[in-house]
């Protein structure tokens, strides 16, 4: 998320070009929230959900069957999860999987996620701790 740490042209192609090789262990933990930095909550839409190629909807369908069996997590069913990326990883390997690997599932994969809860009244403190 651009509030996280501002875009740098080089810095994204640096993660591009050692992207291209694939995910590397420990590089595919992102930080989500069902709210983003203005605290607004968006719904995943029947439109919003045709949008996505086919991969993508299977992994969300995945994802939203893991969310069900955990009652921690089954209120945020159908909530469009909102990046916190912090180093750019998002916006370097999604342009570069929907260029390059689209139909490939295998670059499709599951992405390890740490939730916050609430992200209300808090941004600061969440961009102190990315940076």
């Amino acid at each position: 998320m651009f509030i996280v740490r501002p875009t740098l042209l080089v810095d994204v192609k640096k993660m591009e070009h050692s992207f291209q090789m694939g995910y590397k262990k420990g590089n595919k933990v992102f930080y989500v929230s069902t709210t983003n930095n203005k605290g607004v909550q968006e719904m995943v839409t029947p439109e919003l959900l045709s949008s996505w190629d086919i991969h993508r909807q299977a992994n969300n369908a995945k994802f939203e069957e893991y969310l069900r069996v955990d009652p921690n997590l089954k209120k945020t069913i159908q909530y469009d999860f909102s990046m916190w990326d912090g180093n750019h990883r998002f916006q370097t390997w999604l342009p570069f999987i929907d260029q390059v690997h689209k139909h490939e599932e295998n670059w499709h994969v599951d992405v390890d996620s740490i939730i916050f809860n609430n992200n209300r009244g808090v941004v600061k403190l969440l961009i102190a701790m990315m940076n």
